[in-house]
């Protein structure tokens, strides 16, 4: 699920509505989500059922509304801030998550990964672990 909002916020879009601007924002999670696909996984798995959503709203609204039944399973992350600006925000998505979800939530830690380590892995190219995959994008059965 990629959740997105208008760039100018929500009031202002209200008060100039676009539609062309807000499919072009919707068209961008999109690719962002299937390019997340690519790099982590090579593409969508072929032995799952994967339905792909793209919501327009906040991230944590929208993985409540996404897992709103008593037996669905959130997963999300928990990234271990770094620098003091990090940890004055410390991760509002699991948060709102946390404190909101009607179903059951499991918080995965994220790595732990030596100083400097992180923006190395940022740095590599995504071929670099998927160079026979890129662009692929099937819908699963």
């Amino acid at each position: 699920m990629a959740a997105w909002e208008p760039p100018e916020g929500k009031t202002l879009y209200a008060k100039q509505p676009d539609r062309a601007w807000a499919r072009m924002w919707e068209d961008e999670a999109r690719l962002r989500l299937n390019r997340a696909f690519d790099e982590a996984l090579g593409g969508l798995p072929t032995d799952l059922h994967v339905t792909c959503l793209v919501i327009r709203d906040a991230p944590g609204p929208a993985l409540c509304a996404v897992a709103r039944r008593p037996e669905d399973l959130l997963i999300v992350g928990a990234a271990r801030p770094h620098g003091l600006r990090a940890r004055a925000h410390r991760n509002p998505v699991r948060r709102y998550v946390l404190t909101t979800a009607r179903c059951a939530v499991l918080t995965v830690p994220g790595p732990r990964l030596l100083r400097g380590e992180a923006r190395t892995l940022r740095l590599v190219p995504s071929p670099s672990f998927a160079p026979d995959t890129a662009g692929r994008h099937e819908t699963a059965p």
